[in-house]
């Protein structure tokens, strides 16, 4: 555990846990955000991409002669631009690797061989949409207009770009380093204990499931602004990702310069959900066109090719066998998931997250699991909110509604008979996962009640006299949130009454800017309102994991706690400069600085007024400021359960969400409004995936046919119902405040629930499982096909009847 500073249990706060509204608000909303596109230079130019038209294929030659001349081009750059500069890949580091991470290898236990992801190739484009030149022009125009120019000569190659495609022989591979294209090949768990199970085993429920990709649709379409400083060689980047610490190291590394000579400048940043937490090879571009022509260059991308080329998520193949015994008890699993990371590797967060948690929140004695990754030649995956868990979820918990019927058991009594008991915690899963704390059957009852399960049956006999089907859905869940270990606060208190915090985590929506200065608040009983949080310059930010896996309340909320001590303790020798006294007779109680041996006293922001009149020792010559660097690698689990009615048109396949509840687990809540916004964010975003949203690549052409909205899914405010959410807080052991993490959690349990919830509704009709999305075509599909296997059973009774 992670405690050499801890909140003393039963400590009262006065802002963390209050409701409060966003102070970023108001900022936001009068449009005095700072997102990247609204950055502009002086000189500025702009850059268009010029990108490959098939999924596969080598690049003969280049011709850029034509766009050259063409009306205010500056720069045209092309693979054999990069291989001469020297530049080196994205420095991805894909695999997780903080010390509870599920370790991924390649077969044998070899090291994972990424791929290279270039700038630009000068080999051989391997996936639709992959940029192979770009053009620098003086206006957005001209650079797109030139793009067009430019002549590309190809030799195609064969492809794959189904998940399941590439595990066949003879394919072409993408890499010559990986021939079969399996980067990953890993197996976890107690073989020998697990096959001993289901050699005993009174049944054995099996299912395949393919959780397919989906892309982020940001509202802010990424863009970058790279500029060039000649007197000092120093590189500037505006760019919206996830950590602009961890960018300035990506951008030095792919440049091979110091780290002092780059700047990152992230901001505000509208939507990122996993999409932009590694960098794209547009923020490389225009950092090395700008430091060529000496001139700013900025990139923004259009909607399509951000539907295009956006980093996507999921893209998972499970299938998974569960034994029971006779009475409905979980003995083993048996898993094998394949993950499509697409033609390059940018993350193995969700293979690796996954992994550690496909027993979900059930007592499950043994498993085994075998984890692979595999090239295509698509787009890139990268995490996407709550990496990995959802698709696992989906799996255990549609096998549970499964074996349910298999069993003839109950779904919530075989549900409740195998849930880990909150007296089992901290409880280590089969596959190595330590959970930390949890109530999961708790959870479930507290759902159940919260959606009115009792009452359904009464809501479906109505639903039936409209002409209507009504199911019911349920699935718990567990979720992790890791993250990168290291996280560091600076506090300053300022004479004018304000409070700084340099932090290096930063947000994408979340509220950071609120929730942060509420811990801060609490620690030295200031007010919310006078503390600022600082972050994005890395000028100024130093270190920092940024805001990924759920990590950013935790982490901040950590380091803070770990860093008021030392500024107490700077506290109480000013105050004693202040009162003639030593340091050793002043205390810090109640928010204020006092001494039986003197009338004075003072609250940090008095302090630091006074300060301004002190002469200070050298050794406090920074006045009231503090700064502590934290590295926490322990994992906390979020959990939870979520229940949806959904009710089904027969006629079209229509399905309409009409209930939906959830109970989430989140160890101490900061701010409830903040959480519930996060919760109601996230099922949106599951239930997206669930019912609408897929990003889908014709297997015969390799052409991704979702390139705008009029082509790809997404919920709306009148598809979805208001939601019914309650906040468990069941404190974590392994950080200061007990934090889990509330940013994933709606997400997490929604794929299943939605799923078991049109399964139920179409239950009549024999339907015991249904692809994603669930569309009111895949609906009304399904029960065509249903109504016409009932109509051939009962042709083929009727021929037996009469022979």
């Amino acid at each position: 555990m992670n405690e050499q500073i801890k909140v003393p249990d039963g400590t009262v706060f006065s802002a963390i846990g209050q409701p409060l509204r966003r102070k970023e608000d108001e900022r936001l909303l009068t449009g005095k955000g700072r997102y990247t596109d609204d950055f502009s230079l002086e000189g500025q130019t702009f850059a268009a991409m010029v990108r490959s038209p098939y999924p596969h294929a080598r690049i003969v030659r280049i011709d850029t002669a034509a766009a050259k001349a063409m009306p205010g081009v500056l720069l045209v750059l092309t693979g054999e631009d990069c291989k001469a500069d020297g530049l080196k890949p994205i420095p991805h580091s894909p695999v997780p690797s903080t010390h509870f991470d599920m370790k991924l290898t390649a077969r044998g236990g070899k090291p994972v061989f990424p791929g290279r992801h270039m700038l630009l190739p000068h080999d051989k484009a391997r996936y639709c949409g992959e940029p192979v030149a770009m053009v620098v022009a003086e206006t957005r125009n001209q650079a797109m207009d030139a793009a067009e120019a430019v002549e590309v000569e190809y030799e195609e190659l064969p492809f794959t770009v189904q998940t399941e495609d590439a595990l066949k022989p003879g394919r072409a591979p993408l890499w010559d380093e990986t021939p079969d294209n399996v980067l990953v090949d890993t197996q976890f768990g107690d073989k020998e204990a697990t096959d001993r199970a289901f050699e005993k085993a009174a049944h054995v429920v099996e299912s395949t499931f393919n959780i397919r990709r989906v892309t982020a649709v940001t509202m802010e379409l990424r863009s970058a602004l790279g500029d060039y400083d000649k007197a000092t060689g120093r590189h500037t980047l505006y760019c919206g990702g996830g950590s602009a610490v961890k960018q300035k190291h990506e951008i030095a590394g792919m440049f091979g310069l110091p780290d002092d000579k780059v700047r990152v400048l992230s901001y505000d940043i509208g939507g990122n959900f996993g999409s932009r937490n590694r960098p794209y090879v547009e923020y490389g571009l225009v950092v090395w066109a700008a430091g060529k022509i000496k001139r700013p260059v900025k990139y923004t991308a259009t909607r399509s090719e951000a539907f295009l080329t956006d980093y996507q998520g999921r893209d998972l193949i499970t299938k998974v066998e569960v034994a029971f015994d006779k009475s409905g008890h979980i003995l083993a699993m048996r898993a094998d998931n394949l993950s499509n990371v697409g033609s390059v590797c940018v993350s193995l967060s969700p293979l690796s997250k996954g992994s550690g948690l496909i027993t979900g929140t059930y007592l499950i004695p043994a498993a085994t699991l075998r984890s692979r990754a595999v090239f295509t030649n698509t787009m890139p995956t990268n995490a996407y909110r709550s990496s990995g868990r959802p698709e696992v979820t989906f799996a255990i918990e549609r096998l549970m509604d499964k074996a349910a019927d298999q069993l003839g058991i109950d779904r919530i009594k075989i549900r409740r008979m195998n849930l880990i008991p909150a007296e089992a915690m901290p409880y280590r899963n089969a596959v190595g996962m330590l959970y930390d704390s949890g109530t999961y059957e708790s959870n479930m009852d507290q759902a159940m009640k919260l959606a009115d399960w009792e009452g359904f049956k009464q809501r479906k006999r109505e639903a039936k006299k409209r002409g209507k089907l009504l199911g019911l859905g349920m699935a718990n869940y567990v979720e992790s949130s890791i993250g990168a270990p290291k996280e560091r606060a600076e506090i300053t208190v300022k004479p004018n009454g304000t409070v700084d915090l340099v932090i290096g985590t930063q947000p994408a929506g979340q509220g950071h800017e609120t929730s942060f200065a509420q811990v801060v608040a609490d620690m030295i009983s200031v007010p919310v309102k006078a503390i600022n949080i600082i972050i994005g310059d890395t000028d100024i930010v130093s270190v920092g994991g940024g805001s990924h896996s759920g990590r950013s309340m935790r982490h901040a909320g950590t380091v803070i706690v770990k860093t008021v001590p030392e500024l107490i303790d700077k506290g109480k020798k000013i105050a004693a400069l202040a009162m003639n006294l030593t340091p050793d007779k002043v205390e810090f109680k109640d928010g204020r600085f006092s001494s039986e041996m003197s009338n004075r006293s003072f609250d940090f922001l008095e302090l630091a007024r006074e300060t301004a009149r002190l002469v200070l020792p050298p050794e406090l010559k920074d006045g009231l400021a503090a700064a502590c660097t934290n590295e926490m690698h322990e994992p906390v689990f979020p959990n939870g359960c979520a229940i949806c009615e959904i009710e089904v048109d027969p006629d079209t396949g229509h399905p309409t969400i009409t209930r939906y509840s959830t109970v989430d687990d989140v160890g101490r809540c900061i701010n409830p409004l903040i959480v519930h916004g996060q919760t109601h964010g996230g099922i949106a975003q599951g239930v997206g995936q669930a019912m609408w949203e897929l990003c889908y690549v014709d297997p015969s052409s390799g052409q991704p046919l979702t390139g705008s909205f009029m082509d790809y899914g997404m919920p709306h405010a009148h598809t979805l119902p208001s939601f019914r959410a309650e906040i468990v807080e069941v404190l974590s052991p392994t950080n200061p405040l007990g934090i889990k993490a509330g940013g994933e959690g709606g997400t997490t349990p929604a794929l299943a629930v939605i799923v078991s919830g049109v399964v139920d509704a179409l239950r009549e009709y024999g339907v015991r499982d249904i692809p994603m999305p669930t569309t009111p075509f895949t609906i009304w599909q399904t029960i065509q096909e249903a109504k016409a296997n009932v109509a051939k059973a009962d042709k083929h009774a009727d021929n037996a009847a009469s022979t």
